[in-house]
């Protein structure tokens, strides 16, 4: 099997995983990951964060948004440009988003885009369907955080449940590692 089949078959066994957890079990390890997040030293000190917004069926990042714009940092989400990249754009709050590019909440046309790649007192938390321990991950196969963190200067952060950190991810020379993966333990 290909690396591009093995990553397919393994694509479409942790989407089904994912859909499988309870509602309440899904809450309970959403809040862990926020709460670690919101530990962590880099997010402390980062002036600038650059979560995904979450679709309901990755790491819920609405907390960890709402509370990183509480505590008055700088808040810039992901807008997909095009087919293959994506632009950040600072949000003051969730009335900023509106359904963009595959149906994923994105910043509105007004919201300010910054060069979140040259921004190095920053923090990215990258959503993946799971990780391995040096920090790759399957995302949905479109590419877009591995050719901004090809760019990226900052410090990058893996969301995922702990039971998605497997060491089964193939990898190419396009995949490009996190530097922490942050699970729910």
């Amino acid at each position: 099997m290909t690396p591009f089949e093995r990553k397919k078959q393994l694509r479409k066994e942790m989407l089904c995983r994912r859909k499988s957890l309870q509602r309440a079990e899904k809450s309970a390890k959403d809040t862990a990951i926020t709460k670690n997040l919101l530990d962590l030293d880099n997010v402390k000190k980062a002036s600038v964060v650059l979560p995904f917004v979450s679709t309901k069926d990755e790491v819920d990042t609405s907390d960890f948004i709402a509370e990183c714009i509480k505590n008055g940092k700088t808040v810039a989400v992901p807008r997909c440009k095009d087919e293959c990249n994506m632009e950040f754009c600072v949000i003051t709050s969730f009335s900023d988003l509106e359904k963009g590019m595959y149906g994923i909440y994105e910043p509105k046309a007004h919201c300010t885009v910054i060069k979140a790649e040259d921004i190095t007192d920053s923090v990215l938390i990258v959503p993946g369907l799971c990780f391995n321990n040096d920090g790759f991950r399957l995302g949905y196969g479109k590419g877009y955080y591995d050719r901004f963190i090809s760019r990226y200067k900052g410090y990058s952060i893996g969301v995922c449940y702990k039971e998605f950190l497997t060491d089964e991810i193939p990898t190419d020379e396009y995949d490009k590692p996190v530097d922490t993966v942050i699970t729910d333990r």
